[in-house]
């Protein structure tokens, strides 16, 4: 059916629908929901004895909630969230503490800022689909301006000024170097354990505690290492004095234990002329007790390895 100018007639029955138009997106950065972190990572600084997995299931990659590890001042996770991640890899101990200190450098390398888009509302097309641009701005109708880039631009802050650091003198440290094993001390009030021995919450230092070793039962004398320093308390016999290459001892146990499948213990006894020495191993720290040729008891030892757990987590970097 045609009207009188010769033009097609449109009818109810066969209306002409505008074509929808193209949704409009907006583009922004945010912060990450989850950081992606090795297995090997999140138990740098788990007890030990803790770990039940084998080697290769610390190379998981584990995806951990953000919010959740970086709520304080530095990245931890809650030892019941480690368990959940990890549930055939972590067992519960009596001494496990309720938090875990997580390595600040890879938690900082895992820390990606990530970019989305949503769809602008109508609202928002409408609002910023007309922008007031000069007459030599103006966009040509064959390139429109899409409408993400129309949205309006926030105000930046001018930079800061720069601020001049005088340099170090010749032969200073730039950087503050870690404290040294004397100069570390364990917060009291943060060890319930330590507490209650102790009787107060006062921050102790590292030759107190070893004094306290030292009285133990059967402990005659007692030294912490790290390294290339030890802190000593008690008499050494002359043959024990020297340094000993433990850290031989400790890598050929780890060996055997990975090739037999055995679980070792991170502690050695060896009996000398002089006496039993043993050597409690946990991360960068060793310590090494001289004792009775009868062994240490089993409340002394986990009472030693309580504390050897406290200096570590104190000495651990909060960043």
């Amino acid at each position: 059916m045609t009207c009188n100018n010769g033009q097609p007639m449109t009818t109810s029955e066969n209306p002409i629908i505008p074509a929808a138009p193209a949704p409009k997106y907006r583009h922004f950065t945010t912060l990450p929901e989850f950081l992606y972190l090795k297995a090997d990572d999140l138990t740098a600084f788990l007890p030990e004895d803790a770990w039940i997995g084998a080697s290769f299931h610390k190379e998981r990659e584990i995806a951990v909630p953000a919010a959740k590890i970086l709520e304080t001042n530095y990245p931890r996770i809650r030892f019941s969230q480690l368990r959940d991640l990890l549930p055939d890899c972590i067992r519960q101990t009596d001494d496990a503490p309720e938090w875990i200190a997580l390595p600040a450098d890879r938690v900082a390398l895992a820390y990606k800022l990530e970019t989305r888009r949503e769809l602008l509302p109508d609202a928002v097309v409408e609002k910023t689909s007309a922008p007031v641009t000069p007459p030599s701005e103006a966009p040509s109708a064959e390139e429109p301006i899409p409408a993400w880039k129309r949205l309006p631009k926030p105000i930046l802050a001018p930079p800061p000024e720069a601020v001049s650091v005088p340099e170090p003198a010749t032969g200073a440290v730039a950087s503050p170097q870690p404290a040294s094993l004397a100069e570390i001390l364990v917060p009291a009030a943060s060890e319930p354990r330590l507490q209650e021995i102790f009787g107060k919450n006062a921050a102790l230092p590292v030759p107190r505690l070893l004094e306290w070793c030292h009285a133990l039962p059967d402990v005659k004398a007692c030294q912490l290492s790290r390294g290339a320093e030890s802190v000593k308390a008690g008499d050494f016999a002359a043959s024990l004095a020297a340094p000993c290459p433990i850290g031989e001892v400790f890598a050929a146990s780890r060996k055997f234990s990975e090739t037999s499948g055995v679980k070792l213990k991170p502690a050695i006894t060896l009996y000398t002329d002089d006496g039993a020495i043993s050597f409690i191993r946990h991360r960068k720290f060793t310590l090494t007790l001289v004792h009775a040729t009868g062994g240490l008891a089993t409340e002394t030892r986990a009472k030693l390895k309580m504390l050897l757990q406290a200096i570590d987590r104190a000495a651990a970097p909060q960043g």
